[in-house]
């Protein structure tokens, strides 16, 4: 993902897309099909050839090129306990106020992936690491 959708001319393609769906699409229906349509299938070729909008680095975060911004990630910390048992959690601040331990402490874990340990050596966490949140599981 690049984020072309989001430019002005991939929103005009969806639109474009979006009206042969449901009633336009019925074999009553006089317009024509986007199947058939030379100009559609090359105002899609010129917006896949187009330049990238976004940028997502190995993390999956998203930088914004035109504004050198990062946007939020589409991430969640998945949590491998002793057990075998799996936990979600949406922010590394919660994460980090379930195990009574610091945020720097999650992070640390994130990008070292050894386990997560407690004052009194007891092992946490086998396992911490980000996915996306469409991924499956």
């Amino acid at each position: 993902m690049d984020g072309k959708h989001l430019s002005k001319y991939g929103k005009l393609l969806i639109d474009k897309l979006a009206g042969t769906m449901n009633n336009n699409r019925l074999s009553t229906s006089k317009k024509i099909s986007l199947d058939s349509d030379l100009n559609f299938k090359l105002e899609l070729e010129l917006l896949e050839k187009s330049k990238p909008l976004i940028k997502i680095d190995s993390e999956g975060r998203a930088l914004v090129l035109s504004e050198q911004k990062w946007i939020r990630s589409t991430l969640i910390i998945e949590v491998i306990f002793p057990s075998g048992k799996i936990r979600y959690f949406p922010t590394g601040v919660s994460c980090a106020k379930f195990f009574s331990v610091s945020s720097n402490s999650i992070s640390r874990r994130l990008k070292d992936k050894k386990p997560l340990i407690s004052k009194e050596k007891k092992i946490l966490a086998v396992l911490l690491k980000r996915i996306k949140v469409y991924t499956k599981v």
